[in-house]
């Protein structure tokens, strides 16, 4: 477990108990850190035997067993996911002590993030907008890029926590919706990313071109970073698109992300 000292004359916020919500790949590989960074982890899925199977943590029937603990962590799927679990008849606005700290992990619009922020202070709760960059198999080898909004104290409240998610943690704003901006216009740029790289590719292989040896250049000359290595891997592999490539992402995805630069009023025709 990993106290956080705050500064002088402040009373410290010690982290016990976490809930976890949501045990999908992504929250499955919190659940697993947090157990084994000495948490008492409380974890809830709707498919009971998710919970059941974690080694370490305690599964519990309903958000209602989440009373007592400190933080919650939620790794949901969606808008309307996050809106239930936090805002329905028996949420964790409804559940929660004050004081406790919900963590939302989950890729979710600005404007619902912003939402459950404002139910979680009138009932003197905190919330953080922790959105991450990474895949499952980095939230296992804790090599996230962690996304932070909140208000100060809140963020600072669980930033040992935070900061043990992944390899790096970036304090995006005070709005815990700017967390999700940043958080989705990464996706909008990867997806942009995985698009130019399926046709420079398929470019490649119809001139004749061996789509290892174009693999190889591109990711060793001017074009090296992780995220376009991981790319073009992808594509290289496979003569069709994989179900995780943008083809075959869910249309509420495609649609908030194309949605976003018209409500910044901000001409982004990649994202049309």
């Amino acid at each position: 477990m990993v106290d956080n000292p705050q500064s002088e004359g402040v009373t410290r916020f010690v982290v016990k108990r976490v809930g976890v919500v949501g045990l999908g790949h992504m929250g499955h590989a919190f659940a697993v850190n947090l157990v084994e960074d000495g948490y008492q982890v409380l974890a809830y899925d709707r498919d009971p035997e998710r919970a059941a199977a974690l080694t370490g943590a305690r599964p519990v029937a309903g958000f209602h067993d989440l009373a007592a603990c400190d933080v919650v962590l939620t790794s949901l799927p969606d808008d309307d996911a996050l809106a239930a679990v936090a805002l329905g008849g028996a949420g964790l606005v409804r559940v929660l002590a004050p004081g406790a700290v919900h963590i939302s992990t989950s890729t979710v619009s600005p404007d619902i993030s912003r939402r459950v922020a404002e139910e979680h202070a009138r009932h003197r709760q905190d919330y953080v907008a922790a959105p991450v960059l990474g895949n499952p198999d980095f939230a296992r080898e804790r090599k996230l890029f962690v996304l932070a909004g909140g208000a100060r104290s809140a963020v600072e409240k669980v930033r040992p926590l935070l900061e043990r998610l992944g390899q790096r943690l970036f304090i995006i704003g005070e709005d815990a919706a700017s967390a999700n901006l940043m958080k989705l216009a990464a996706n909008a740029l990867t997806a942009t990313t995985l698009e130019c790289m399926g046709e420079v590719l398929a470019l490649l292989r119809k001139g004749g071109i061996d789509r290892h040896l174009a693999y190889d250049v591109l990711t060793n000359s001017l074009f090296d970073s992780r995220s376009i290595r991981l790319t073009a891997a992808r594509s290289s592999t496979s003569a069709t698109p994989r179900p995780d490539s943008p083809y075959h992402w869910p249309p509420r995805t495609c649609a908030s992300r194309s949605q976003l630069p018209r409500k910044a009023r901000c001409q982004c025709p990649q994202r049309a």
